[in-house]
């Protein structure tokens, strides 16, 4: 497979990780195995790390809230999306992201995402 192929896969597989699905789930949404989207998950994870430990000490706070106004702001949007929505079945998905976005929130907060010591991840 060649490394663009690959490449786009992988975003694909992170597209699909932020939407809420899970690996079974995005395995068979890019019909590939769920050993694919397992080891794509490590190289995301590993390119992560190695881009992580290339900022500085103030880089790292101003991306971290960077990312976590960038999350507030996608709850506030999909809250208003919910407000107008009148299929019930659109509305449990809405919730459903809102849901996964205020985890995403909750552990930005707690350290769990971006820790001082990455490596810890």
């Amino acid at each position: 497979m060649k490394k663009e192929e690959v490449f786009f896969r992988r975003r694909q597989v992170w597209h699909y990780y932020t939407q809420g699905y899970n690996q079974l789930q995005i395995a068979d949404k890019l019909n590939v195995s769920a050993k694919t989207v397992q080891r794509d998950f490590q190289m995301l994870r590993k390119e992560a790390i190695e881009w992580f430990n290339t900022l500085r000490y103030g880089q790292i706070q101003l991306h971290h809230k960077s990312n976590f106004d960038s999350n507030q702001k996608v709850i506030f949007e999909l809250w208003q999306l919910y407000e107008g929505e009148k299929d019930e079945d659109k509305k449990l998905k809405i919730l459903n992201m809102i849901s996964h976005k205020t985890e995403i929130s909750s552990k930005m907060l707690s350290n769990e995402i971006y820790p001082t010591n990455c490596e810890r991840w």
